[in-house]
């Protein structure tokens, strides 16, 4: 199944999008592992060619968000490919980590502040999301 702009049915097994810097990024299940494909080849970070991801990392701000491999490599996804990219992770029992943004400006003059509580951020607009903070963010005294 070619996906449309990430959007899939839940029986999908794979996701693709253009990112940030023009490659064809595609994650796809292959007997219960998720593999990333740069470019139609398998790829994690600079050489790992068998292309199996065992963690990702999603961090997001004003500009949109950006998702790195286990390797620290990645780039610019959209939105829209998130939550599939999120569930095909789960299935194949991959680690996936969201970076809450400690602060976000929405227009000039305005900011929402966030605070992570309980595994959720919660902000100063009322908004509350699933978050994970990556170990080391946490400064512990």
């Amino acid at each position: 199944m070619i996906p449309v702009l990430g959007i899939l049915s839940p029986e999908t097994d794979q996701v693709q999008y253009t990112d940030s810097d023009g490659d064809l990024i595609c994650f796809r299940l292959e007997s219960g592992r998720l593999i990333k494909y740069v470019n139609g080849l398998r790829l994690c970070g600079a050489d790992d060619s068998t292309g199996v991801i065992t963690q990702l990392f999603v961090s997001g701000g004003l500009v949109g968000n950006r998702i790195d491999d286990q390797y620290s490599w990645g780039g610019g996804v959209p939105d829209v490919v998130l939550e599939t990219l999120s569930a095909l992770a789960e299935r194949a029992g991959v680690l996936f980590h969201r970076q809450a943004p400690a602060s976000v400006s929405e227009s000039e003059g305005a900011s929402v502040d966030r605070e992570f509580i309980n595994g959720d951020v919660a902000s100063s607009d009322g908004h509350s999301e699933e978050a994970f903070l990556w170990e080391d963010d946490v400064d512990v005294a």
